[in-house]
């Protein structure tokens, strides 16, 4: 049983690592403004605190917003997919998060490359440490 918990853990993990690459960093209010109807939403987010951690130009904005819309997209459609073994989906996971990391590289700088690695290792290990603890029941 517990090879079976690691195994999940690790495809959420490497599956949330996908959809979250960098992280949102926002205000309480601004949380609740998005609740509240307002316009925007998790990209949106996500891309503003890359921006600010980041310090990326107008440009790099742009082209991460169409990178990570692409990769939404991406993950949508393997979602949806039906009849396909749980083998072959992680398989195609991991060409998705491949391809984004060199989009995302071939947009940053080398320094904003590496604070950006650093970054997701960081939330990487702030959701590993969230995911055990449910599991445990804690």
């Amino acid at each position: 049983m517990k090879p079976r918990i690691s195994q999940i853990s690790l495809v959420a993990a490497v599956m949330l690592g996908g959809l979250l690459v960098c992280f949102p960093v926002t205000t309480q209010g601004a949380k609740l403004a998005n609740r509240a109807g307002g316009k925007g939403g998790p990209a949106k987010e996500r891309v503003q605190g890359i921006a600010a951690q980041l310090q990326l130009t107008e440009q790099q904005k742009q082209e991460l917003k169409a990178v990570l819309r692409d990769e939404a997209q991406n993950l949508k459609n393997l979602r949806a997919e039906i009849g396909v073994a749980k083998r072959q989906k992680h398989s195609q996971l991991t060409q998705i998060r491949q391809n984004l990391m060199a989009r995302v590289k071939a947009i940053l700088t080398p320094e904003q490359y590496t604070k950006w690695q650093t970054l997701r290792a960081e939330q990487h290990a702030q959701h590993h440490i969230k995911s055990q603890s449910k599991a445990l029941g804690l």
